[in-house]
Protein backbone atom coordinates (compact mmCIF):
# COMPACT_ATOMS: atom_id res chain seq x y z
CA UNK A 1 0.00 0.00 0.00
CA UNK A 2 2.80 2.42 0.81
CA UNK A 3 4.34 1.85 -2.62
CA UNK A 4 1.07 2.91 -4.22
CA UNK A 5 0.97 6.06 -2.11
CA UNK A 6 4.57 6.99 -2.92
CA UNK A 7 4.10 6.31 -6.63
CA UNK A 8 0.89 8.35 -6.67
CA UNK A 9 2.71 11.17 -4.91
CA UNK A 10 5.48 10.98 -7.51
CA UNK A 11 2.96 11.15 -10.34
CA UNK A 12 1.22 14.11 -8.71
CA UNK A 13 4.50 15.99 -8.33
CA UNK A 14 5.47 15.11 -11.92
CA UNK A 15 2.16 16.47 -13.19
CA UNK A 16 2.59 19.66 -11.18
CA UNK A 17 6.13 20.37 -12.41
CA UNK A 18 5.41 18.89 -15.87
CA UNK A 19 8.44 16.62 -15.96
CA UNK A 20 8.73 12.85 -15.77
CA UNK A 21 12.30 12.99 -14.45
CA UNK A 22 11.11 13.96 -10.98
CA UNK A 23 9.46 10.55 -10.46
CA UNK A 24 12.85 8.86 -10.21
CA UNK A 25 13.98 11.46 -7.68
CA UNK A 26 10.83 10.90 -5.59
CA UNK A 27 11.31 7.13 -5.57
CA UNK A 28 15.03 7.30 -4.75
CA UNK A 29 14.42 9.97 -2.10
CA UNK A 30 11.74 7.89 -0.43
CA UNK A 31 13.94 4.78 -0.38
CA UNK A 32 16.97 6.60 1.01
CA UNK A 33 14.88 8.57 3.51
CA UNK A 34 13.03 5.50 4.76
CA UNK A 35 16.31 3.63 5.18
CA UNK A 36 17.83 6.48 7.17
CA UNK A 37 14.68 6.81 9.28
CA UNK A 38 14.55 3.10 10.09
CA UNK A 39 18.26 2.87 10.91
CA UNK A 40 18.06 5.97 13.11
CA UNK A 41 15.23 4.39 15.14
CA UNK A 42 17.40 1.32 15.71
CA UNK A 43 20.57 3.29 16.53
CA UNK A 44 19.06 6.06 18.68
CA UNK A 45 16.56 3.71 20.32
CA UNK A 46 19.38 1.26 21.14
CA UNK A 47 17.40 -1.76 19.97
CA UNK A 48 17.41 -4.67 20.78
CA UNK A 49 17.56 -4.15 24.53
CA UNK A 50 16.27 -7.54 25.60
CA UNK A 51 13.65 -5.94 27.86
CA UNK A 52 10.05 -4.83 27.62
CA UNK A 53 11.29 -1.63 26.01
CA UNK A 54 11.59 -3.66 22.80
CA UNK A 55 7.79 -3.53 22.60
CA UNK A 56 8.04 0.14 21.60
CA UNK A 57 9.93 -0.81 18.44
CA UNK A 58 6.79 -1.83 16.45
CA UNK A 59 5.40 1.64 17.23
CA UNK A 60 8.54 3.67 16.54
CA UNK A 61 9.75 1.83 13.43
CA UNK A 62 6.80 2.81 11.17
CA UNK A 63 6.97 6.38 12.48
CA UNK A 64 10.67 6.52 11.59
CA UNK A 65 9.93 5.10 8.15
CA UNK A 66 7.15 7.63 7.50
CA UNK A 67 9.12 10.66 8.67
CA UNK A 68 12.20 9.52 6.76
CA UNK A 69 10.18 8.93 3.60
CA UNK A 70 8.55 12.36 3.71
CA UNK A 71 11.83 14.15 4.42
CA UNK A 72 13.57 12.12 1.70
CA UNK A 73 10.95 13.09 -0.87
CA UNK A 74 11.12 16.77 0.09
CA UNK A 75 14.92 16.82 -0.12
CA UNK A 76 14.94 14.88 -3.41
CA UNK A 77 12.43 17.21 -5.06
CA UNK A 78 14.41 20.19 -3.78
CA UNK A 79 17.62 18.80 -5.27
CA UNK A 80 15.84 18.06 -8.55
CA UNK A 81 14.44 21.60 -8.72
CA UNK A 82 17.82 23.19 -8.04
CA UNK A 83 19.47 21.09 -10.75
CA UNK A 84 16.82 21.79 -13.40
CA UNK A 85 16.49 25.56 -13.29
Amino acid sequence: MSGFIITSLGLAIAAKVRSQDVILWVLLGSIVGASIGFISVIVFGDYPKGTQADLTFPLLAPIGLAIGTILGIVVAVGIWKSRHR
